[in-house]
This record gives C-alpha cells, structure tokens and sequence, in this order.
C-alpha cells in the first residue's frame, strides 16, 4: 500500500497536478527508520523533482535514517537527471548506503543544491584488522580483521588484477595516523583461526611493525554503469551518466551546490565532478568516526575538466586512501590532422569521461615529446563522433600540429581553496593543475601538502600559477610544497609562477618546505619555518630547480619546540607574528634543469 501511495504522488508531481514546491520523502513512502529499503521512495521522489520543470525542495525529516539497500539501476544512486531548480534539504537526515551502491547523483543539471546531508555505509566498504605478521621482502603481511568488520574476499591475481580496487594501507597503532606508502593487492588468502594473508605489489610498508593496522578495499562484485544510449546529439550518445565511482557523482552540471554534507565512508571517491561549471562545495566533512581508520577509500574532492574553477570553503577532509583534492582538466589527443587547423581528437582520461571540447572554448595545443606549448587557439567549429571523439576546427592555422600532440581546455580564472582543514591520510591534502589559489588552510600528517605536478597526459593541463597565503603545514611526511613544471616553454599563467606569504612550516627533519622545478619564478614573503634542534640545511630545505627567487622577503628560521601563540589566522598577524622578520641569503640550487 505505501509503495502505491509513492508512485501516485511522483506521477502527480511529475505532471504537475499536485505543488511541486516542496516534495516531502515521506510522501513518497520513506519510512526512515534505517531498517526497511527506502531506495524505492526516494529514486522516486528524485525522478519527480527531475521532471517537474519547476523550482522545487526535496525534503528529509531531519530525525530519520534512510536506508538504501542493493539496486542495480545507476548503482542505486538518488539520481537528478536533467533537472533544473532544485534544492535536496536533508535537515541533518542520515543515508545508509549498502556498498555496491552509491549515495547521490546530478546529471546534466542547473541550479542545484544538495544540502545537510549525513552520509554512511553499511556494512563498512574496506576491511581493517591488526598486523600479526610482515615481510616486506616478500610483500607478504598477515591481519587479523577488527569485530564488526567483513572479511576480505579471498583470490589471487585473476581477481586482484592490480586496478584501484586493490589500494590497501598501513597505519600507526597508537596514533592512528596513515603511513604514507600504500600497495596493491596480489592475493589474499584464509589462514584459519580469523587471519588472512595479503600478497602485494609496489611499494613496501617498511614503517610498519607488528601490532600496527592494515587496511584494504572490500570487492563488492562487477557494478555497471548508466549510459545515455537514446541521446540525439551525438556529443551525448552513449556518454555515462553516473558510474560505479564516488559517492556523490556531479555530471555535466552548471551552478551546483554541495553545502555541509557529512561522509563518514565511501567505497570510493567521495566525491567527483565532471565537466561542470561554477562548482561550489562548502563545508564539507570527510571524517572517521566509530573507531574507523578510513573514511574513505578514494580522493575526497576530485574535479575534473572543469571551465571555471571550482570554489571549495570551510571543509575537514581526513583519512582518504588518496588525496584530500584534486583538481585537473584531462586533455585530448590529436589522432588526425587534416590540416594546421582541423584536426580529429580522442579523450586521453577513463572511457566514462567525455571530452569537454566545443565551439568558443580556448585551447594550448602542446607537444609532448619536446614538453612546450605550440600555441593558444579559439575553436570555431567542433563535430562530434561520440562522447569522447569529434573534429575540431581552430581559429588559426597551427602548422606544427600532429599526431600525438593534445589539446588542454583553458580555464577561466581561479581555483579557489579556502579555510579548509586536512587531517592524517595517505597522499596529498592538494593535487592541481590548473591556476590556484589556496589561504588561510591547516594542512596536518599527509604524506605531501600542496603539488602542482605534471603527469604527461591526463593529470594536466601543464602546471600553472599556485598561490599559498596564511597556510599551517605541520608533520608532513616528505615535503610542504611541490611545484613540478615540465618545461619554461608554455604559459604558467604568472611570474612569478609559484608564490607563498605569511604560512608556517613545522615539518620533521629532511622534509623540505618547497622543492620547485623549472617554474618562471617564485616568489616568498613572510614564511615563517619552525625547527626543534637543528636548522636545516637551506639547499636541502628551499630546493628550486632551473627556477629564479624573485622575491625573498620577511621569512624567518624560527627555533622552537612548539608554535608561537599568536592564531596564523589571528586579524593582526601581519603586524605580531612577522614585525620583526628578516630575509635570508637566497639559495638556488645549481642542478640542471629538468627535462
């Protein structure tokens, strides 16, 4: 009876008979007591407010649980699929997810807003325990899995095939802090008695020790993916609507909103956009909770190709398997040239990503094998084959373009990274690679805080302008900052390139501020470097590789077993922490440039 109820109001709602302003999900027939599958009512609800071509609010009873148990369909999500004006107010609601499925989902959307959300899974999606045996030798290790955790599925190699799926981690087990090496799963076999073997691949856990934790991915079986195979344009045809990847999935969507969400897990990433514009997230908490080493087994924030940058304000990211952020725009081969300004392109990302290429958008052509920017140029007229094909055609004639070479969209502007906090997790707190700036954040216990780095082909564009303002970096693992430019031969979007004021570095011995290769310049203002014992080495600390100092003004060595007690956030900080800051002699590391 009341999954009749719901499908009378959604077919209501959807043709308009009934307010479409507010769309209660008990309406719908959620139950909300985290027991009965609320996945029904709430897809429902969700497809409703996707068709009823009004300004509308889902809304949650903030007090309730909803649970969503095992759905093939969009891997269970609570989908909004082309749809306009909506807002999903959860009131502090709870979503319980099972595993195979993931949380929320918004394609090819606008104007939308996803709000006061908390967000689980349950069973837990990786499987956590404590060392009982380790050969790093070998890249064998032996773990008795903690209660209230599933066992890890048993198989060899043709079921650990050496893909994501198989991360696994090693933590401090009076601490619970990461350790920053991380592998791949061979094997994984029973031993009896509760313990299991893993054979890995990789990198080593040479800081653990017995009696430390382990943790990898539970395998949840294949999961398939939405396609939009009716689509007319064929820029669309057969293109992923949403995937078995993050838990929240933002696809092709302009104006969306992510605002106090709360993650306590996620089989995955937790969050991934694609192709949208004008992206907000704001105040979003990635945390353990429960004695959870994990919250969760992907990046936090991952963004890609993207136009205009996203805005990212007053978030806690903890404890993923990868990093906090990352921020890119993946390229696109050139696979023909019909002439220097006509060419046939392919997607260079995951075959779920489309590309992002159309008529007015600005592109670098860049050629690989000698790591420089041929030129900048105008696309006029674009022709799609599929989601990830089609024919360009530029503005002006480029003559050296060919094959092998790719396009980078151009962005408009700046990423913006602010207030947020990063605690102990695997990789970085922040991967970019497009213009950036990031201020006033904490950045704790990662194995790396901030990298500009350049992959080759889809970790790109090329490296371009970071700027870093009133940041904390303290105890990472092997540097603060790394900026790794392929090459001077492109536009870095500024000079200087790299620029860093009024931050504080407490990091152990051999683990340098910054290291920067082949940047157009750097310049640092008002740093303040904080040592135990022994001063460290300036070569070895300030590393600038074939990159000029432009300005070096007001940063300070500072010897000191703790931080100085004025807040780096402080309104007065320039005027207490830095009156009495002095320069220092600048080093250049004389290495040869990269190549």
């Amino acid at each position: 009876m009341r999954y009749r109820r719901w499908y009378v109001v959604a077919l209501l709602a959807m043709a308009g008979v009934i307010s479409a302003e507010e769309l209660h999900v008990g309406d719908f027939g959620a139950v909300g007591d985290g027991v009965h599958d609320d996945g029904p009512a709430l897809r429902a609800v969700f497809a409703a407010a996707s068709k009823t071509g009004t300004p509308c609010t889902i809304s949650f009873e903030g007090t309730k649980t909803y649970y969503i148990a095992p759905h093939d369909e969009a891997n269970g999500r609570l989908l909004l699929r082309e749809a306009s004006n909506v807002t999903v107010q959860g009131h502090g609601a709870m979503l319980i997810v099972h595993p195979p499925n993931r949380a929320l989902g918004v394609y090819r959307s606008r104007n939308v807003r996803l709000r006061d959300l908390r967000i689980d899974y349950r069973p837990v999606p990786y499987v956590q325990g404590t060392i009982t045996n380790i050969d790093n030798e070998s890249g064998l290790l032996e773990f008795e899995p903690h209660p209230r955790y599933l066992p890890p599925v048993e198989g060899d190699e043709s079921l650990y095939k050496d893909g994501r799926n198989e991360d696994s981690i090693t933590f401090n087990h009076e601490t619970n802090k990461f350790y920053h090496a991380h592998c791949r799963v061979r094997e994984v076999k029973a031993l009896g008695n509760g313990r299991f073997r893993v054979s890995y691949r990789g990198h080593r856990f040479t800081e653990a020790r017995l009696g430390d934790y382990f943790a990898m991915k539970n395998r949840w079986g294949p999961r398939t993916g939405l396609r939009n195979a009716d689509a007319r344009d064929l820029s669309r045809k057969n293109e992923y609507v949403t995937t078995a990847d993050a838990s929240i999935s933002i696809v092709h969507s302009n104006n969306v909103v992510l605002d106090n969400i709360h993650s306590y897990a996620s089989p995955g990433m937790t969050v991934n956009t694609r192709g949208c514009h004008d992206l907000v997230i704001r105040g979003l908490q990635i945390r353990r909770c429960n004695g959870r080493l994990v919250a969760g087994c992907s990046d936090g924030i991952h963004i890609k190709c993207n136009k205009s940058p996203p805005v990212i304000q007053d978030c806690h990211i903890e404890a993923t398997m990868d990093d906090s952020i990352h921020i890119k725009i993946s390229g696109d081969w050139i696979t023909e040239v019909a002439s220097p300004r006509r060419v046939r392109i392919r997607h260079m990302d995951i075959a779920w990503d489309n590309t992002n290429l159309g008529p007015g958008k600005r592109v670098m052509a860049y050629d690989h094998d000698r790591n420089r920017e041929l030129a900048t140029a105008t696309i006029i007229e674009y022709e799609p084959i599929d989601h990830r094909h089609g024919w360009v055609t530029l503005d002006r004639d480029i003559p050296e373009l060919s094959v092998n070479d790719s396009f980078y969209l151009e962005a408009e502007g700046e990423a913006i990274i602010e207030r947020c906090q990063f605690g102990t997790q695997l990789q970085r707190a922040v991967l970019t690679h497009q213009p950036t700036v990031i201020r006033d954040c904490t950045i704790e216990d990662n194995g790396q805080g901030i990298v500009v780095g350049f992959g080759g082909a889809i970790e790109g564009p090329p490296s371009q302008r970071l700027r870093v303002e009133r940041c904390r970096f303290t105890r990472l693992k092997r540097r603060a900052i790394y900026v790794q430019c392929p090459s001077k031969d492109y536009d870095q979007k500024g000079d200087p390139q790299f620029i860093c004021t009024e931050s504080v570095f407490r990091l152990p011995e051999g683990s340098p501020a910054f290291h920067v290769i082949n940047s157009q310049g750097v310049a640092l203002r008002n740093n303040r470097y904080y040592y135990a014992e022994h001063k460290p080495s300036l070569d070895e600390y300030l590393i600038f590789d074939n990159s000029p100092l432009r300005e070096d003004h007001g940063n300070v060595f500072v010897e000191s077993g703790v931080y100085p007690p004025v807040s780096l956030f402080d309104g007065c900080r320039s005027a207490i922490l830095f009156r009495h800051s002095r320069g220092w002699e600048s080093h250049i590391r004389s290495t040869p440039p990269a190549k």
